[in-house]
Formats: C-alpha cells, sequence, structure tokens
C-alpha cells in the first residue's frame, strides 16, 4: 500500500485519470512514490485502484494517454497490481466513456496490452475470470479479440485457462448475445494443441 497522505493520494489519482504527466512527475520526483501499482481511491468500492488502470483524459487525447502511460512505466510502476487488474478497470473506463469518448473501442485496452500488461495473470484468477465476464456481458467482441491476441505470450497455462474458461461458461452462457464463448473455448484450444507440440530437435 502506498504510504501517501490522503491529499497527495487524490491528486495523484485526479492526475493519473486526466493524463496530466507534468502534475504526475512531481510526487515521483519528490520521492514520494516508490514502484507502486495501485492508489489509494477513498471513492471506490475497493478502497484502492491500479494505478496503470486509471489513466485516462476526458477530451480522449490519445497522445496524452499514450504518454502518461509511458511516464509511469518509465518511473517504476508495475503492470502487476496485485489483486487488482489494470486491464478490467481499463476495460470498465472504456464501457463508461464510449459515448462520450471519440476514441474507437479497446484503444485503452489495446494501449495498455501494447506495453505488457497480461490480461491472464493479472489481478490472480478472480479477476480473469471477471474481465472475462464483463466482455461477454458488454458484448465487446473486438475487445475480447484482443485480449486473446497474445495469449501464446501469456504466462497462463492451458490447464488454468480451461479452469477459467470453464467458470466463465457457467456465469455467462445464456448472456453471450454476440456468440463470444466460441472464440475464447477455441483460444483455449489452441493453447492446450500448441503446449503438446514437441519442441523441434536441433543438433
Amino acid at each position: 500500500m502506498l504510504n501517501l497522505s490522503l491529499e497527495v493520494h487524490r491528486a495523484l489519482l485526479f492526475a493519473v485519470s486526466r493524463a496530466d504527466a507534468a502534475v504526475v512527475d512531481i510526487p515521483f520526483g519528490k520521492g514520494l512514490v516508490k514502484n507502486s501499482s495501485r492508489v489509494n481511491d477513498p471513492y471506490s468500492q475497493a478502497g484502492i485502484r491500479s494505478m496503470l488502470g486509471s489513466v485516462g483524459s476526458p477530451n480522449g487525447e490519445l497522445d496524452a494517454v499514450t504518454a502518461m502511460m509511458v511516464s509511469l512505466l518509465r518511473h517504476g510502476i508495475k503492470m502487476d497490481s496485485g489483486n487488482l487488474s489494470a486491464c478490467s478497470e481499463v476495460f470498465d473506463k472504456e464501457v463508461q466513456l464510449v459515448k462520450q469518448s471519440p476514441l474507437g473501442p479497446g484503444t485503452y485496452l489495446q494501449l495498455l496490452l501494447g506495453r505488457g500488461a497480461d490480461p491472464f495473470s493479472d489481478g490472480g484468477p478472480f479477476e480473469v475470470e471477471s474481465l472475462l465476464e464483463f466482455v461477454i456481458k458488454q458484448g465487446a467482441k473486438q475487445e475480447m479479440k484482443l485480449l486473446l491476441k497474445g495469449l501464446d505470450e501469456h504466462s497462463i497455462s492451458s490447464e488454468e485457462l480451461e479452469e477459467i474458461v470453464t467458470e466463465v461458461e457457467s456465469q455467462v452462457k445464456r448472456k453471450d448475445k454476440q456468440n463470444i464463448l466460441p472464440l475464447l473455448r477455441r483460444a483455449c484450444c489452441r493453447k492446450k494443441h500448441r503446449e503438446m507440440m514437441p519442441i523441434p530437435w536441433r543438433s
């Protein structure tokens, strides 16, 4: 947990959520923030939020959001935020801002994934299940494709993925209006098949 005053927490979260890199640099420059992936949020139900998952721009300024993410990573903020999922927070943000933001669907999520986020480990199995269920309930097929795009490079095993997919299917099968579950199931089968393939012998 960050050892900061409530005022610093509020100022930091406010600046991050508005992609104000200049303001965010101040507490880092003074050594007030040290390699933490989370920030206190007195207004959220959990009381804490993923710092990278909180990045946003009310005006949909893509360059500012990108610069903010790069700045946080440069300051040592890690993608892995313990029991929180930066990907879940970013997707939730996009769902809320979809009508106001000029950015296309999946933009924030794609930025996060492109900078090393692993949606199949970040936050632990429960957060992974929650993210996948939320994506399916929202009918966000494009976002699911983004999540699955780098699946072979993620640390999750096919057995772990199978357990998660089975649980997700049991929870949202009747709510899958966009037929997204088959994408998830096929990805699971492909990962299992590739893990079973023999490694080529080299002389």
